[in-house]
């Protein structure tokens, strides 16, 4: 479990006790943006892969 699951828990929890009075957009804030970055993190690696692989055939290419 991460800063950020700890923080959303806290955060609810405060929430339904009445200790904050925030808007549920900002309690579950960190979580929106720990699966932002995971997509973001997600698609440097995809389309990272994607050129290398594409940089690989071409040398592998010109190898034959």
């Amino acid at each position: 479990m991460g800063i950020c699951e700890i923080l959303t828990i806290i955060f609810v929890v405060a929430k339904l006790l009445g200790v904050i009075d925030w808007e549920w957009l900002y309690v579950f804030l960190p979580e929106i943006i720990a699966f932002v970055l995971y997509i973001a993190l997600l698609l440097v690696h995809f389309f990272g892969r994607c050129r290398i692989n594409k940089n690989f055939e071409k040398k592998w290419k010109d190898l034959l």
